[in-house]
């Protein structure tokens, strides 16, 4: 029998795979056990292969997220989310009758949260209307092919499909109202509404007791149509000059400075103080907050009423389909003022 298959009778009966390393002989022979470390091929070490996250579940479909504070008091109209961050450190802002401390704090839709012991109302619609104050200088559009400056340098919020309640030109300032709302803006510019305008205006020169009773009684001719008699009060005589408050109750393109050049004068300022019984109040130029909760249900009020030749539906679908154009062309309505 030769040396192999000795070797093979040999083998204990436990390994019965013929598998089982054996113990190498003197002379070099037989299988050497590997040098290697676990975790290893070739000396180089195997990274473990990462295990991917466990996505989160879902939310079931219908049901509400809760928002972090700042920003449900912002969509309330309570404030900007940067103040709305402020008053909630100053450890004014309350949810379910325990005071907030900290910034990160969410707020489920039946949470009660009040802002210095008063109830704020959760609002069932999701529209926002946000109060800008433009300075003079910019224009009221995405993007300016002459490279001029836009509102929207400065106008920085949370939502990116804002649309504007009319215009402001470039050297008018004042309030500018834009909304997420196609129908509400709609509504407000649409001139069977008459939703009050109104704007302080400095004018060049004297205007004397015959321009303004013209203005008062008869309204002047313009190329696009007589104004009627206008709501127009003199406030001071200041150097040569004349400040006025006039209200209009629609939105022609540039009316104001062509009402006055009608009469030979020039309108030296243009500022808007009020749209629809909002006021600018105390707001800086060039900031912005959202509408409180009165204030967007003037605006809403304002805005109903019977439109001629559209229903409700009809005209928020315009609106909405008139902001996508305009945001493409920049091609938005003329400048009311």
């Amino acid at each position: 029998m030769s040396q192999a298959k000795g070797r093979r009778k040999g083998r204990p009966s436990s390994c019965s795979s013929g598998r089982c390393a054996t113990t190498p002989s003197k002379s070099g022979g037989g299988r050497k056990p590997s040098s290697r470390k676990k975790g290893e091929r070739g000396g180089v070490k195997i990274q473990p292969k990462r295990q991917s996250p466990r996505r989160q579940a879902t939310a079931p479909k219908g049901a509400v997220a809760e928002v972090r504070l700042q920003k449900w008091l912002a969509e309330q109209g309570v404030c900007s989310r940067r103040e709305g961050e402020k008053i909630i450190l100053e450890k004014r802002v309350s949810i379910n009758g325990s005071i907030v401390h900290e910034l990160g704090v969410k707020v489920a839709p039946k949470d009660e949260v009040r802002v210095d012991g008063r109830i704020i109302q959760q609002r069932r619609d999701a529209s926002v209307v946000v109060m800008f104050h433009k300075p003079r200088g910019l224009i009221c559009t995405k993007s300016d092919p002459q490279g001029r400056r836009t509102i929207y340098e400065l106008l920085r919020t949370p939502w990116p499909r804002l649309i504007s309640v009319g215009r402001l030109d470039l050297n008018s300032e004042g309030l500018l109202l834009l909304t997420t709302d196609g129908a509400l803006a709609h509504g407000l510019m649409h001139p069977s509404r008459e939703v009050p305008r109104t704007y302080r205006v400095k004018v060049r020169g004297v205007i004397t007791k015959e321009q303004l009773q013209q203005l008062t009684t008869e309204g002047v001719e313009l190329e696009d149509g007589p104004t009627g008699p206008l709501d127009v009060k003199l406030d001071q005589l200041t150097g040569g000059n004349s400040w006025v408050t006039m209200t209009l109750k629609e939105g022609r393109n540039r009316e104001i400075r062509r009402i006055f050049d009608s009469l030979k004068l020039t309108v030296a300022r243009l500022l808007r103080v009020s749209y629809g019984g909002v006021e600018l109040g105390e707001l800086p130029a060039g900031q912005w907050r959202t509408c409180t909760p009165d204030e967007w249900r003037a605006l809403k009020q304002a805005s109903e009423g019977s439109l001629i030749g559209a229903d409700e539906g009809e005209e928020g679908d315009a609106a909405e389909a008139s902001a996508q154009e305009g945001a493409a062309r920049d091609d938005t309505p003329a400048a009311e003022a």
